[in-house]
């Protein structure tokens, strides 16, 4: 089975027979036909013309390149409706004036997940379209271009892949210049490979090219009246922000990213952003919602992004892995992170790091909101690696290249968190720096699980007690330095309160604690000493 193929401009002449159970050829009463092009209101008055007994035709314009769907009707003898379907194809112009005919090859790429109902699962049509998989734009008018704006193309494709029941839109190589595109449930973007197309924003647009039209105003209101998209997805997709020929006032670059949707279920798989005003990709929605709302958020990268490389607030348990962003945060110096994670996710194997001192300006690899799972994670460069919320869990190494004065590499803000796995916090270049940071004076925080860590190579120390709340537990197998900075090898600077803590050693671990109250040292002041295993095998702690 066959679908019939006609070019826009052409009049398709569809024909209808009758039979009775029988078989003899009858003629119904009040026959009528409606055709539903690819886009608009379906269309009916066309004149049914009888040929002999039993077989009618009718001829229909063919405005728009897509799916038909026409609907022949009748009254009698029985009520009754059946359907036929063709292809609309666009006449390609050549260089030189003339026409060119698609082969019938590219004819049987073309056919879509939507016609794919109506053909024998053996075919060979059917296997091609099965291959293929897409609707390739290129036949329905988009042209790349680095000026001319194909938004209108664009979109009208989507919504005509929308209302076939959704699929796969294939763009062509090269930069496709484009005005805001609008998710849609059910439509896909791609590319063959990565790094073969660019979607470029138009000038003066604000540097969005997909995002939803309300999107600054549905941030933050767990909006689920329905409205937001879902099951949509870019795939192997370069954005290209445009910055230069943009002009956004800095109140509104939070909602200046490339990409910046407000939905659910939704597919990013291979993203590359650059030139972008605000963040390099930003995601949102309702805290809970749909029971399956998760995204999967995959092989994201970009370079010098003014504000975060990802900043991600929903959906809601969204399974994201290999994120790499690099030199975010270049609108100002330690103004913004690499990775905001604003809600709960797990996270895998992602990687921010620097290109220079210079365009090193991030103030965190990683900040998380709490109740974040990450597993190696490696954080390289920026003015801090991480900052952890209440019930994050972080399982992976990390590496400091350098930092601020005065700082600390990880801070802990939120009660049951925990470091494990080995987990590695090694600093190369700043001497005035803390390894870990748990609490504040003002916010304690307790119940800080830190198994398997290897701390090194920080001039004011290890870690900082202060704000714990006397509450915190570490067990490490070892505080290597990681540098000549200090020595001996396993020697360790650590801030404690005033009293003496109860030191055990045992198996090679340090685990110090239980730790005088804040009142304790608030009255007694703090005192900075040493950690450290002597030559004889003891563990020693002195505030020399």
């Amino acid at each position: 089975m066959s679908l019939e193929r006609y070019y826009v401009g052409e009049t398709a002449r569809l024909r209808m027979t009758f039979a009775d159970e029988a078989g003899a050829a009858t003629d119904p009463t009040g026959l009528s036909v409606q055709a539903r092009p690819p886009s608009g209101p379906a269309l009916g008055g066309y004149a049914v013309v009888r040929e002999s007994a039993g077989s009618y035709y009718v001829d229909l314009p063919v405005t728009l390149a897509g799916a038909w769907a026409v609907t022949w009707s009748w009254t009698g003898p029985v009520p009754s409706v059946t359907a036929q379907r063709f292809l609309a194809v666009p006449v390609a112009e050549a260089a030189a004036g003339g026409t060119v005919t698609p082969t019938p090859d590219v004819f049987d790429r073309w056919v879509t997940a939507w016609d794919a109902a109506a053909l024998p699962k053996d075919s060979a049509l059917f296997q091609k379209m099965a291959e293929a998989g897409g609707w390739p734009a290129a036949f329905f008018g988009v042209t790349p271009d680095t000026e001319t704006d194909q938004g209108a193309a664009l979109r009208a494709l989507m919504l005509q892949v929308q209302q076939a029941g959704g699929g796969v839109i294939d763009l062509p190589p090269g930069v496709i210049t484009t005005s805001r595109l609008d998710p849609l449930n059910g439509v896909f973007l791609r590319a063959q490979t990565l790094g073969a197309v660019t979607l470029k924003a138009v000038a003066g647009g604000g540097g969005v090219i997909f995002g939803n039209s309300n999107f600054a105003s549905l941030v933050g209101t767990d909006d689920f009246s329905g409205l937001a998209p879902h099951d949509f997805g870019l795939i192997k997709l370069t954005f290209d922000g445009n910055a230069a020929q943009q002009s956004v006032a800095s109140g509104q670059r939070d909602f200046a990213c490339p990409v910046q949707v407000y939905g659910y279920r939704f597919l990013i798989d291979g993203y590359r952003y650059q030139n972008v005003v605000g963040h390099g990709l930003r995601t949102a929605w309702g805290r809970f919602g749909e029971l399956e709302m998760a995204a999967q958020i995959r092989d994201v990268g970009g370079f010098f992004a003014p504000r975060c490389g990802f900043w991600f607030q929903g959906p809601h348990d969204s399974f994201i892995e290999k994120i790499v962003p690099v030199d975010s945060s270049q609108e100002a110096e330690a103004g913004w992170e690499q990775i905001r994670a604003g809600d709960t996710a797990t996270w895998v194997d992602c990687h921010t790091w620097h290109t220079s001192f210079s365009t090193n300006k991030a103030s965190y690899g990683f900040t998380s909101a709490g109740n974040s799972l990450t597993r190696n994670l490696v954080c390289e460069g920026s003015r801090a690696l991480l900052k952890m919320g209440a019930g994050d869990q972080i399982d992976g190494l990390f590496f400091a290249a350098t930092g601020s004065p005065g700082k600390w590499a990880v801070e802990v803000l939120g009660s049951a968190a925990s470091i494990s796995g080995g987990t590695r916090i090694i600093n190369t270049t700043a001497a005035d720096m803390w390894g870990i940071r748990l609490g504040t004076a003002g916010s304690p925080v307790g119940a800080v699980m830190m198994p398997g860590l290897i701390i090194g190579g920080w001039g004011r120390g290890a870690v900082d007690f202060a704000g714990d709340g006397g509450a915190s537990r570490i067990t490490a197998t070892g505080y290597g330095n990681g540098t000549t900075r200090p020595a001996p090898n396993l020697r360790t600077y650590v801030q404690f309160d005033f009293n003496t803590p109860d030191l055990l050693y045992q198996k090679n671990q340090f685990h110090p604690g239980p730790f005088a109250n804040q009142a304790a040292a608030s009255a007694g002041g703090v005192q900075y000493g040493q950690l450290w295993l002597a030559a004889d095998g003891t563990v020693r702690w002195s505030t020399s």
